[in-house]
């Protein structure tokens, strides 16, 4: 007589169990809120320029992704890098350094497709070096970055033209002016396209781009660009706005420089006014830039 196999009966969950499973799972539900909701406070801070009061939010924040979520995971990658751009933003790169390697580490063992992140971080520490003067590691991370967003987002991303601007500045700290102004222009062709030829960020690229001219003596070119700067930041932001002085102090020195003091005296005299009402100091050029 053949002998039928009974097939086996699945046990079910032992009910201990899946309470035991409902309530971890509980718990890491409420450390997600608790770190997303850290990492809302700090972007707020940081908004608000505390960026003392950030890195402290950001630091428990970092606490509970590791704690939660393992010391390998992409949501301590993700505080790892906000809290080296906010140490960047209040001037301590020797702190944000280690941060942003710390988490690029992570992100090339992760399994998480993360390109804009990674791209992020390595424009990020590129900035580092470039302020160490070590300009061929920061070279090699921004030629990384702009190929990983040109990839990720397209060649008229403005994240795109953030890099091209970072790699003209690097060829200017070194001298390599005819390197520097092929990616200026494509990085203000993009802005121009992407956000309209009178927008704030556009004024930006435009006084790279004067100043790349002024410091060939290019005194032509560079004098419409400045000009064009100072219209659109006027347009923008006032016409006593700080930036508004810094530009203005732009075209007195351009006028100075050749020998244009009648020009020049004016300029001068009003980006002065604007200062003394703001108390602004005008933002020091990159060493070696200004002739």
């Amino acid at each position: 007589m053949r002998t039928r196999r009974i097939p086996k009966i699945a046990m079910p969950l032992p009910a201990v169990s899946l309470g035991l499973y409902l309530i971890l799972a509980s718990a890491v539900l409420a450390q997600q809120d608790k770190w997303n909701e850290l990492n809302l406070q700090a972007l707020k801070l940081i908004e608000g320029q505390n960026h003392a009061a950030a890195i402290r939010i950001l630091k428990q924040a970092l606490d509970v992704a590791e704690e939660t979520f393992g010391p390998e995971s992409a949501n301590v990658a993700r505080t790892l890098s906000r809290l080296g751009f906010t140490y960047m933003r209040q001037g301590m790169s020797s702190e944000a350094k280690p941060l942003y390697k710390r988490s690029l580490k992570i992100w090339e063992k992760s399994s998480v497709r993360a390109d804009p992140e990674v791209a992020s971080d390595l424009r990020d520490l590129a900035s580092v070096y470039m302020g160490e003067g070590k300009y061929a590691e920061a070279e090699g991370l921004l030629k990384r970055s702009l190929k990983m967003w040109e990839k990720s987002r397209g060649p008229d991303d403005l994240n795109v033209a953030a890099v091209l601007r970072g790699l003209a500045l690097l060829h200017m700290r070194q001298g390599k002016y005819a390197d520097a102004e092929p990616l200026l222009k494509r990085s203000l062709k993009i802005r121009e396209k992407t956000r309209g030829p009178d927008d704030h960020d556009v004024a930006a690229v435009l006084s790279d781009l004067a100043l790349l001219y002024d410091i060939q003596k290019k005194y032509s070119e560079a004098d419409q660009l400045y000009r064009r700067a100072l219209t659109i930041r006027e347009k923008a932001l006032g016409p006593e706005d700080p930036e508004v002085a810094t530009a203005l102090s732009d075209l007195a020195e351009l006028y100075k420089t050749q020998g244009k003091y009648t020009e020049a005296e004016p300029l001068f005299k009003r980006s002065l006014t604007i200062r003394e009402k703001t108390s602004t100091a005008r933002p020091k050029l990159p060493a070696g830039l200004r002739k």
